[in-house]
């Protein structure tokens, strides 16, 4: 790939430098005395293709590299060879699966270029990409016979419109080698106001070239006037915290944090990241300049949506005790140049004590973590910032309803999920799906099993005549809070919840609205629990509502483990 360039501390590794990636395919070959010269079979960057005898080659299948105004590259490593009469499994290995999605744009006026290795001909490329060449996505493809690749150069965006770049890796058999830490970003703004003495946490995330988090990575940081302290080596999501203080002077200090990963010799700019701290006076007499404090930290619900959809963005700031002064305004700001104004809960900001939050529409940002920092600001501006994540994914299209969660980041990724229509979702059995539903489904009845069940909050499940709903989870836990469950229309039709094989696992039916005429019954793990609330509000407000069709009060029954909480109505009879 060249001429990639991001912005921020991004784009010190996506800086528009050639950035190459070894890559195999998957090929299959019958060998059938029946079946005169058949064609092999391969999978190549995306492209299902039969590759024949003379050199004809046959796409199958759509290719997924650029598709609207997002670059998708999955690459393959190992070595796998079977041969057998009988048939056999490919299980793919994830080794940098759960990646950031990037914005890129051309360096310098050149597009941004691809070049794949192909079996394609040029009419076949050109065909597969007639859409992204039609709608001015695509400026030229061109395929090399001679070295067999394929080359898409893209075309230039206008304005601040950029390409989303998601790339991944999986492994395949043996030698699978795994990726190795190749930079540093920032998390949250790298320009921050503290005052003197004052310990403010910084955020920096480890990744790999494939824009993976990397854990187990423990830079070093360094500052001109303050003390900066490392807290431990990044976490599985590839970030670690700094503890900073402000020297007792005031001025403009810097914090450096940084590791050779390329083992030059050098902390190149993309193996680190700088943070502008500027340190203000901490004041005397009758002004504070004393920040205020989060008494409920920034939280984004749900923390994983859809492109397009809301999330709920809360906190609550404090300046009592701190100058007592009113908090006068909360803004947000994420890592990717969206921003915008929190409002106060009572509609006006007049108090020292501000609950604050609003619904924040997601459209046209890119897959991926999205950190979200929330800054509350007192009327001597003394400002205090927090952090949250919230991840982005692709959107279901057409009839597509539900999920599996192949990497587990809580959103649908086009790339590596298998998407599921109602009428896969109504008998679905796949025991090591992590299967999520996220749009509203009315099938005649649902019996379904999977190694875990999530029903979004705000999704209605409901059944007509035909049957009742049946929800199985196999070593995993069930989540329905926040949705609706509704069995058939007037008939008497269960709703059963069941985990089985994990004596753990727990079923979730907090804010959420079971009704049914018939049973409804809840048997999570045998040292599982059952949560169910009471907001004590209306039904507008959350709790878990047990019904019958006529909206009279119901009983749910637990069939073994125990409860937590109480339902807002209904009640919950303990069968244990």
């Amino acid at each position: 790939m060249r001429n990639a360039s991001a912005e921020g501390e991004t784009g010190n590794f996506w800086n528009g430098t050639e950035r190459s990636f070894n890559t195999g395919a998957i090929a299959y070959e019958p060998r059938y005395n029946e079946y005169a010269q058949p064609p092999r079979t391969v999978l190549e960057n995306g492209v299902l293709l039969n590759e024949f005898s003379n050199g004809r080659t046959l796409p199958l299948t759509d290719q997924v590299v650029v598709d609207d105004d997002r670059i998708r590259i999955g690459v393959l490593n190992g070595s796998l060879s079977l041969d057998r009469i009988d048939s056999a499994s490919v299980d793919l290995q994830p080794v940098s699966t759960q990646t950031r999605t990037v914005a890129v744009s051309g360096t310098d006026g050149e597009n941004v270029t691809i070049e794949l290795p192909t079996r394609l001909d040029q009419d076949d490329w050109e065909e597969l990409i007639a859409d992204e060449l039609e709608e001015g996505r695509v400026h030229n493809v061109t395929v090399d016979d001679e070295n067999g690749t394929v080359t898409i150069e893209m075309e230039n965006l206008s304005g601040d419109d950029t390409y989303d770049l998601q790339l991944w890796k999986v492994g395949v058999g043996t030698g699978v080698e795994p990726t190795e830490a190749g930079y540093l970003t920032n998390v949250g703004d790298t320009n921050r106001t503290v005052q003197q003495g004052e310990t403010v946490s910084l955020v920096v995330e480890a990744r790999d070239k494939f824009n993976g988090p990397k854990g187990g990575v423990t830079p070093t940081a360094s500052t001109i006037s303050g003390t900066a302290t490392i807290t431990g080596p990044s976490d599985e999501s590839g970030q670690l915290t700094v503890e900073y203080t402000a020297p007792p002077s005031v001025g403009t200090d810097t914090v450096r944090v940084e590791q050779d990963f390329d083992r030059s010799g050098t902390n190149e700019s993309d193996e680190r990241v700088s943070f502008t701290i500027n340190v203000g006076s901490s004041g005397t007499g009758t002004g504070d300049s004393t920040p205020p404090v989060f008494d409920d930290e920034p939280t984004a619900s749900p923390d994983s949506v859809p492109e397009g959809d809301k999330f709920n963005l809360t906190a609550t700031l404090n300046d009592t005790n701190r100058g007592g002064t009113d908090i006068i305004s909360v803004k947000w700001s994420d890592n990717q140049g969206n921003s915008g104004e929190l409002l106060a809960n009572d509609g006006e900001f007049d108090q020292p004590v501000e609950a604050v939050g609003d619904s924040v529409l997601t459209d046209n940002w890119s897959k991926g973590d999205h950190a979200i920092t929330v800054t509350g600001t007192d009327s001597n501006g003394n400002a205090r910032s927090g952090t949250t994540t919230v991840t982005i994914g692709d959107s279901l299209s057409g009839n597509e309803v539900a999920f599996n969660d192949t990497n587990d980041n809580g959103v649908y990724d086009s790339g590596t999920d298998t998407a599921y229509t109602t009428e896969n979702i109504k008998d679905f059995d796949n025991s090591s799906a992590d299967l999520i539903i996220e749009k509203d489904i009315d099938p005649d009845s649902i019996d379904l099993k999977a190694e875990s069940v999530t029903v979004r909050g705000g999704v209605t499940v409901s059944t007509g005549d035909g049957g009742g709903i049946t929800m199985r989870a196999v070593g995993g836990s069930i989540d329905v809070g926040g949705a609706t469950l509704n069995a058939g229309d007037n008939d008497a039709k269960p709703i059963e919840l069941i985990i089985n094989n994990n004596n753990e696992a727990d079923i979730d039916v907090r804010d959420t609205v079971l009704i049914s005429n018939d049973s409804i019954e809840a048997t999570p793990g045998a040292n599982g629990t059952l949560f169910v609330n009471d907001n004590g509000g209306n039904r507008s407000d959350g709790g878990t509502y047990i019904e019958n069709k006529t909206g009279s009060a119901s009983t749910l029954t637990l069939q073994q483990g125990t409860v937590q909480g109480s339902p807002e109505r209904g009640e919950v009879s303990d069968n244990t």
